[in-house]
């Protein structure tokens, strides 16, 4: 079924590959880019959540909770992911929940 004065379909597979981007096909581009990273910053701000929760929950779990009442506020404060690890190695350094927030008042 062809269309006369049409371009062979291999030639028009080309044409249609070496044509500049239309504003439509720009604005869809920046449309996935910016989802994309809409979608990252949603991940990371994620994980520091299940981070700080977990942190909260093993303090509780090795000190109690009675003296980790603003545990919760100065973690959530925190956003760099490296100084959460290093308090994950803190509840295993610190022998009370006192040393734990001692420590993390100097943060």
């Amino acid at each position: 079924m062809g269309v006369t004065g049409a371009p062979p379909s291999d030639k028009l597979e080309e044409m249609l590959e070496t044509q500049p981007p239309t504003w439509g096909d720009r604005m869809r581009a920046e449309g996935r880019a910016e989802g994309r990273q809409e979608g990252r910053a949603e991940e990371r701000r994620e994980g520091l959540r299940r981070e700080r929760k977990l942190l909260l929950r093993l303090a509780r779990l090795r000190y109690g909770g009675g003296q980790l009442g603003s545990l919760s506020a100065m973690l959530d404060r925190i956003t760099d992911t490296d100084l959460l690890e290093e308090i994950g190695e803190w509840l295993l350094i610190c022998d009370s929940g006192e040393a734990l927030m001692a420590r993390l008042r100097q943060v």
